[in-house]
C-alpha cells in the first residue's frame, strides 16, 4: 500500500468529496445508487432482445450508461439486417412522446450521447421502464426493453501524481468510476479531474508501480473537468483488468503534469460492495454452531437515500447501506450501515442492523483504500440487533485543515 502524504491525502478527500457529494444531491432525489447505471436490451440467456418489428428481420442490442452525476446517458447499438436506420427514440412507459430523440446513419454500429439526461429518463432505469427503438424513412423498424443487466463491475479509481513512474510533480487529481459489463463485454470510464488544460487520457495495460503498454486511447472522451467513455472491450484487455494489470492516465500541457492511478480500487460485485467511493465491505457467514467454513454472502447496496440518518439534533450525517444475506430469498439478513460524520466533526461510524442472527453467523470485512487500513467485526450468534454501533473510523484529513 502506497503512503500517502498529509496534503496529498487532503487533496485526494477534498476532489472526492465533491465528486460524491454532488452525486449524493442528485441520487438522493431519484433513489439510486452510487455508481453509474447500466441499461441493456439482451435477454437474460444472452440473446438479442432488440428486435424488428413490422416484418422486419432487423435484430441487435443496445447499451447504455448513465454517469454517476446523472447529467449525462451514453449509448451504443448495434443491429444485423432490416433497413438501415436514421433515427434512434428512448421511450419511458406511460408517455405518448419520446423522451430522446438522434439522427443515425446507416446499418451501425451506433453510439449516441444523452446531454442533458431529463429526470424522467434517470428514475425511469431504477425499474426498468425504458424502451429503445430504431426507425427508417417508413416509421418504426426496431425496438426492445432496456434492462438493468448481470455482470456489472465497478472500480472507483483515484489517479494522481504519486502513482506516476517516476512520480511526476502534478497537483492535479481525478476520481474515475470504471465500469466493466461482462456480457458482452464492455468498459465504461466516468470522471472529474482538475487537470489544466487536459492533453491526453489513456488507459494502459501495466501492474501497479511500472510502465505499462497503451490499450485504449480514451483522449476523444476527456473534457474540460469531466471524461465520460462508453464502447465495447476486447477479451485481452477484459482479462488484464480482472488481473489488476491496468491504469488510467491523464496527460495535462507539460510532461510534468501527469497523473495516474490503478484499476484495483473500490469495486462492487455478488460479493462485494463499496461504499462512499472508498470503503470496500465484504461478508461471509456459516450457520450458528457449525464448524464448517465460511462462505461469500451475496451483497448489495441498496438504492436508499444518501442522506437523513439524524445522529442528535442539528447533526445529520451520510449514510449507505449494504444488505447480505446467505439466502436467496435474504432471510435471516445482514444489514451493514455505515455513516460519514466528518462534515460535523465526528467520525465514521460502521453500524450493523440485523434481523435474527439465531440461524447465521457473519463476519464483515472493510478496508479504507484512500486512507490505507482494514479491519474485520463478528456477529454475536443468537442476538437481535437494532442498528447498534460496531466500529469506529476518525476522519481522514479535510479538505480545510
Amino acid at each position: 500500500m502506497i503512503t500517502l502524504s498529509p496534503s496529498t491525502r487532503s487533496l485526494i478527500v477534498g476532489i472526492a468529496a465533491l465528486f460524491l457529494l454532488t452525486a449524493s444531491d442528485v441520487s438522493a432525489a431519484i433513489k439510486q445508487n452510487n455508481f453509474p447505471i447500466t441499461a441493456s436490451t439482451p435477454l437474460i440467456d444472452g440473446t438479442a432482445g432488440w428486435l424488428g418489428v413490422n416484418e422486419s428481420s432487423a435484430s441487435g442490442d443496445c447499451h447504455l450508461l448513465v454517469t454517476l452525476l446523472r447529467n449525462k446517458v451514453l449509448g451504443y447499438c448495434a443491429l444485423e439486417g432490416g433497413a438501415p436506420l436514421t433515427e434512434i427514440q428512448l421511450w419511458v412507459d406511460g408517455f405518448d412522446t419520446p423522451v430522446f430523440t438522434t439522427p443515425v446513419v446507416g446499418d451501425g454500429p451506433f453510439s449516441f450521447t444523452v446531454d442533458p439526461a431529463p429526470a424522467l429518463l434517470v428514475r425511469a432505469f431504477s425499474n426498468d421502464s425504458v424502451k429503445i427503438q430504431g426507425h427508417t424513412i417508413a416509421g418504426l423498424e426496431i425496438e426492445g426493453p432496456l434492462r438493468r443487466p448481470y455482470g456489472v463491475t465497478t472500480f472507483t479509481v483515484p489517479v494522481y501524481a504519486a502513482e506516476v513512474v517516476p512520480p511526476s510533480d502534478s497537483r492535479a487529481l481525478a476520481i474515475c468510476l470504471v465500469t466493466v459489463l461482462s456480457n458482452p463485454l464492455f468498459l465504461g470510464v466516468d470522471c472529474v479531474h482538475n487537470l489544466s488544460d487536459p492533453q491526453t487520457f489513456a488507459l494502459y495495460g501495466g501492474a501497479g508501480r511500472s510502465t505499462g503498454q497503451l490499450a485504449l486511447d480514451l483522449t476523444s472522451s476527456l473534457g474540460e473537468t469531466t471524461a465520460t467513455y462508453w464502447q465495447p472491450l476486447n477479451n485481452a484487455v477484459y482479462i488484464a483488468m480482472a488481473n489488476d494489470r491496468t491504469y488510467l492516465r491523464m496527460v495535462g500541457t507539460t510532461e510534468n503534469d501527469i497523473i495516474r492511478g490503478q484499476v484495483n480500487g473500490c469495486r462492487t460485485s455478488a460479493s462485494t460492495v463499496c461504499m462512499f467511493g472508498r470503503f470496500t465491505v465484504r461478508a461471509q457467514g456459516k450457520p450458528s454452531g457449525d464448524s464448517t467454513r465460511q462462505v461469500g454472502a451475496t451483497g448489495e447496496l441498496l438504492a436508499a437515500p444518501f442522506e437523513n440518518l439524524i445522529i442528535k439534533p442539528g447533526s445529520v450525517w451520510k449514510t449507505q447501506t449494504a444488505l447480505f444475506s446467505l439466502t436467496g430469498e435474504n432471510e435471516q439478513s445482514l444489514l451493514v450501515e455505515m455513516s460519514d460524520g466528518c462534515s460535523t466533526g465526528q467520525g465514521i461510524a460502521l453500524n450493523v442492523v440485523g434481523t435474527d442472527f439465531e440461524r447465521f453467523e457473519y463476519f464483515v470485512f472493510f478496508t479504507d483504500l484512500m486512507m490505507g487500513y482494514s479491519d474485520q467485526l463478528t456477529t454475536a450468534s443468537g442476538y437481535r440487533l437494532d442498528r447498534r454501533l460496531a466500529y469506529a473510523m476518525p476522519c481522514p484529513p479535510q479538505p480545510e485543515q
